[in-house]
C-alpha cells in the first residue's frame, strides 16, 4: 500500500511524519487502585468526608468529569486505597472496561481502576483517544466472573502521539464538540421537564387552556370526583366506556412492513395487520401498563391489549394521560406483572368535551415534536463528534 506523501507507516498504522508512536507507559505513570477489605465493613465509609469512593456505576453514569460519587470513603478506607486528587485521567478496567473519565474531585479507587498520574502529554488528547479505543479493551481483557484488564496489557498498548501544540488543538476541538453535544442534552431535558410539568398541569386539571371554561364566562367551576377535583364540564369516565379493551393474538409467521407489538415494543413485522386505524396498545405481560401510540396498521401481540373505540374521541389525549398514569399490572398473583383487562376497562380518567382534548393533545405534540427535533440535531453532533475522533486521533486530517 502507497503511502502519500507526509505521512509514514508504523505498527499503528499509517500517521503523518512528525508524529511519534509511543506506549501508554511513556505518558503517564499508570497505577491500579485498591480496595479495603472486608468491602462491606461501615467503618471504611463516611457521608460526611470529602473524598469519594469510584465505583464502577460513578464512571459508566457520568460523561467526561466525574464531580460526585455514591459514596464515600473514612480516614480508614483511604489508607486501604489510593487516592487520587481532582483533575486526575482515571480510567475503569473491570466490567464496564476501558471508561475514561477526568476526576473533578478528590477521590480513592478500587482495583477494577487505573489512574494515569503525571501526565506528559496533554490529558485532554489522552482523554479522547483512551475513548475512541473503548471498544477495542474488550478483545484484550481477560475473561473471568466479569470481564478485566490488567495493568501491563494497558502499560504496553501502543498510540500515535502528535507533537503537544497539535495534541492540544486537536483537545479543543474536541471539547468544544463536546460542550456543545452537553448543551443540547442540557436543553433537550429541559424541554422534557416542562413538558412533564405541562402534561400534570393540562391532564390532572390544574390548569386549563384559553377558550376552554366551565360556565362560558371564563369563570373556573370545579367538581369532585373520585380522580380529584375536575371541571364542571368534564366527565370522569372508564375506559371501559369509551373503548373496548380486546387481547393481541400471538405473533404470525408472514413477514411484512407491519410492526408487531409486543410486551416491549415493536419486536417483529408482518403483512397481515391486526388493526389498522389509530389508537393505542396497552402491555398486558412484562412491561404491564406500558402504553404506545399506533397511528398506522399495526399487530398487538398477544402480550397486549388494543383499544377499538366506540365514541369519537382524540387518541393522543387518552394516551398522553395513560403515559402518566400508568396502570402496574400490581394485583395480578403472578411473578411477572401481567395486567388484568377489567383493570384496564374500569380505569377512571377525566374527559373533557372533544375540542378540549385536541386542544391539549397538540400543545403537547407540538412540544414533542420540539423535543423530536432537537434530538435530531443532538444525534447528528454525536455523529459529527465520532468522525472528528476517527480523522484527528489518527492524523488524517490535521488542523495545524
Amino acid at each position: 500500500m502507497e503511502v502519500k506523501k507526509g505521512y509514514k507507516q508504523t505498527e499503528v498504522g499509517i500517521i503523518p511524519e512528525d508524529w511519534e508512536v509511543k506506549k501508554l507507559k511513556e505518558t503517564a505513570f499508570i497505577y491500579r487502585g485498591a480496595s479495603p477489605r472486608p468491602i462491606e465493613n461501615p467503618k471504611w465509609f463516611d457521608e460526611s468526608s470529602k473524598v469519594g469512593w469510584v465505583r464502577i456505576s460513578d464512571v459508566t453514569n457520568s460523561t467526561k468529569y466525574l464531580s460526585i460519587t455514591t459514596q464515600r470513603l473514612s480516614e480508614q478506607g483511604m489508607k486501604n486505597s489510593r487516592y487520587v486528587e481532582s483533575n486526575n485521567l482515571i480510567m475503569s478496567i473491570c466490567a464496564t472496561v476501558g471508561r475514561p473519565i477526568i476526576t473533578k474531585m478528590n477521590v480513592c479507587i478500587h482495583d477494577g481502576i487505573v489512574v494515569f498520574e503525571k501526565p506528559k502529554i496533554n490529558k485532554e488528547f489522552l482523554y479522547y483517544y483512551l475513548s475512541s479505543i473503548e471498544d477495542q479493551w474488550i478483545k484484550k481483557g481477560q475473561i473471568g466472573s466479569q470481564m478485566n484488564l490488567n495493568t501491563t496489557i494497558i502499560q504496553n498498548y501502543q498510540i500515535p502521539l502528535p507533537p503537544l501544540p497539535e495534541q492540544t488543538t486537536i483537545a479543543n476541538a474536541l471539547s468544544d464538540i463536546d460542550a456543545l453535544i452537553a448543551s443540547l442534552e442540557k436543553l433537550i431535558a429541559k424541554k422534557r421537564n416542562i413538558k412533564q410539568g405541562a402534561m400534570q398541569q393540562l391532564l390532572t386539571e390544574k390548569k386549563r387552556l384559553p377558550g376552554f371554561s366551565g360556565d362560558g364566562k371564563d369563570k373556573k367551576v370545579y367538581k369532585k370526583t373520585e380522580r380529584g377535583i375536575i371541571p364542571e364540564d368534564w366527565e370522569l369516565v372508564r375506559l371501559g366506556k369509551i373503548a373496548t379493551v380486546k387481547y393481541g393474538k400471538a405473533k404470525p409467521k408472514t413477514l411484512g412492513s407491519v410492526p408487531v407489538i409486543g410486551s416491549a415494543g415493536i419486536y417483529g413485522w408482518t403483512d397481515k395487520p391486526l388493526i389498522g386505524y389509530s389508537t393505542i396498545v396497552v402491555g398486558r405481560k412484562g412491561t404491564a401498563g406500558e402504553v404506545w401510540l399506533i397511528e398506522e396498521s399495526c399487530y398487538p401481540a398477544d402480550t397486549t391489549f388494543f383499544l377499538q373505540w366506540k365514541i369519537e374521541v382524540n387518541v393522543r389525549y387518552v394516551f398522553n394521560y395513560l403515559k402518566i398514569n400508568r396502570l402496574s399490572g400490581e394485583n395480578a398473583k403472578t411473578t411477572l406483572p401481567s395486567l388484568q383487562r377489567q383493570e384496564l376497562e374500569y380505569f377512571l380518567l377525566p374527559f373533557p368535551p372533544l375540542p378540549e382534548q385536541s386542544a391539549i393533545a397538540e400543545v403537547l405534540s407540538d412540544m414533542d415534536a420540539e423535543i423530536e427535533a432537537l434530538g435530531k440535531i443532538l444525534d447528528k453532533y454525536k455523529k459529527v463528534k465520532q468522525g472528528m475522533m476517527q480523522e484527528l486521533l489518527t492524523g488524517k486530517k490535521r488542523l495545524i
